[in-house]
């Protein structure tokens, strides 16, 4: 026994309405002036504005893996076999991998923005940025990109097919590059602190890299 391909169409959509449901509110709240969530007591706060010119093609890079999969969904939903060959025999323990993966993504989505008051899409740090080294942040630097890992990982899973893996590796290494942009203005904004806190954590795969 395993799910149809409407079983799984109906979880893929679900699950990612609920994700992108969940950065949309984030990024209103930002834009209002919000936070999306409760300050922490001992978290540094970046007195400054820290930009760098590659701000945008670390954020392009990323949409364009986004905008790259739901294509790819697209295709499948209609002409499964312009996807690419099925990488992996179609299972249940499979697909219930892929199906776990993603309810750890969406929960490691929301404590992340829970946790984290001052994020925004753009990276850059601005006056108030608050450096957070707890929840999931005392294990992974960027665990927000992490769950986009889990996230795609687990939809490879449910349709493993060759368009889905390469879409995968490419969120992987955007998301790569973009953190480590990222990383360059929070060293200049944070300076040692945050060279400290680089040393105990990974940055996108906690304990792994």
């Amino acid at each position: 026994m395993v799910l149809q391909d409407i079983d799984i169409k109906a979880v893929l959509t679900l699950s990612h309405s609920i994700y992108w449901f969940l950065i949309t509110n984030a990024s209103a709240v930002r834009r209002k002036g919000g936070r999306t969530g409760e300050p922490q007591a001992n978290g540094t706060v970046s007195e400054k504005q820290v930009t760098t010119p590659k701000a945008a093609p670390a954020l392009f890079s990323t949409v364009i893996t986004y905008i790259m999969y739901y294509l790819l969904l697209t295709i499948w939903w209609f002409k499964p076999e312009w996807a690419g060959p099925q990488l992996l025999p179609t299972s249940l323990p499979l697909q219930i991998a892929g199906i776990s993966l993603i309810v750890v993504a969406l929960t490691v989505k929301v404590w992340a923005f829970w946790t984290f008051r001052s994020w925004r899409l753009y990276p850059q740090v601005d006056p108030g940025h608050q450096l957070v080294q707890s929840g999931p942040y005392s294990k992974v630097r960027h665990p927000l990109y992490f769950a986009f890992q889990l996230l795609y990982l687990g939809s490879f899973l449910l349709v493993p097919c060759l368009g889905f893996l390469l879409q995968f590796l490419a969120n992987f290494f955007t998301h790569d590059y973009r953190c480590k942009i990222e990383e360059s203005v929070l060293i200049e904004a944070f300076g040692n602190e945050y060279e400290e806190y680089k040393q105990r954590t990974s940055r996108l795969l906690p304990w792994v890299y």
